[in-house]
């Protein structure tokens, strides 16, 4: 259980907490006039990844996929919560 839960603690809140700052960076140098484009670069940051990851998983190691299958069930149940307060961060920062 420990495996699974640092998974979704570093792909919900350390993989945000760490693109966030390149992101804000970029749209204060770059492309300070688009609060579209940041606020959905800051959307793309913060939900869990794609189930493509389990197809690797299956090919390459298939022992592990019950390992990563737990990991993706807790991301997507957590991933609801975690976004929204992303989200709702990134808005006030914008």
């Amino acid at each position: 259980m420990s495996l699974v839960a640092a998974i979704v603690v570093t792909r919900l809140l350390v993989v945000p907490a760490m693109t966030y700052p390149l992101i804000y960076f970029a749209y204060k140098t770059f492309f300070p006039a688009d609060k579209l484009l940041a606020a959905i670069l800051f959307l793309e940051s913060t939900p869990p990844p794609a189930f493509q990851i389990i197809t690797m998983v299956q090919m390459q190691f298939p022992e592990g996929e019950g390992v990563v299958a737990r990991g993706f069930m807790w991301q997507y149940a957590m991933g609801t919560f975690t976004m929204l307060v992303w989200m709702t961060i990134s808005l006030l920062i914008l």
